[in-house]
């Protein structure tokens, strides 16, 4: 068995530690490299979502917008779903709520009415700023956690290989 990421009571397998022998070559999913991506990915993302709605009552996909209204200042709706990688209908639901609650302000474009401009209210804001803060923390704890061979690896040279590799 390969070693393993433990975050409180769930062992995730690590992916890198495996022998590149079972990860060329796996004989069961656990030993799949995007299963065991997906895993860590999964773990991740739950503690962070918990935390959000704890600490700031908001859900991930609330801190995504968020996150892009406030990098991009009167992103259209059509350019957020496209950022957040939501569908238009989505994201138009969420950017509704995160209106109603007060956190988000949109208006129409001068230009052409048909188009919303979304902006970031003061509570926005600040929900935003604690979220961004919160998300350091626990990604800083996250890594943490990671083995020194993860540290070690170069994730954007990876990410870059994957991309460039010929679809089969």
């Amino acid at each position: 068995m390969s070693p393993s990421i433990t975050r409180e009571d769930r062992t995730v397998p690590d992916p890198v530690s495996a022998s590149s022998g079972a990860i060329k070559h796996p004989g069961h999913i656990d030993e799949f490299l995007l299963y065991r991506i997906h895993k860590l990915t999964r773990v991740g993302i739950r503690g962070v979502g918990l935390m959000f709605r704890r600490e700031i009552g908001i859900s991930r996909r609330d801190w995504r917008i968020l996150a892009f209204v406030g990098q991009h200042p009167g992103l259209s709706l059509s350019k957020l779903a496209e950022l957040t990688s939501l569908d238009t209908v989505i994201a138009s639901r969420c950017v509704a709520q995160l209106v109603q609650r007060g956190l988000l302000a949109s208006a129409r474009q001068r230009e052409n009415k048909r188009i919303l401009s979304l902006n970031l209210t003061e509570s926005g804001e600040a929900a935003y700023a604690r979220a961004h803060a919160g998300g350091q923390h626990y990604n800083m704890e996250l890594a943490e956690t990671v083995s020194p061979t993860m540290k070690r690896l170069n994730w954007t040279a990876c990410l870059a290989s994957w991309r460039s590799a010929p679809a089969n």
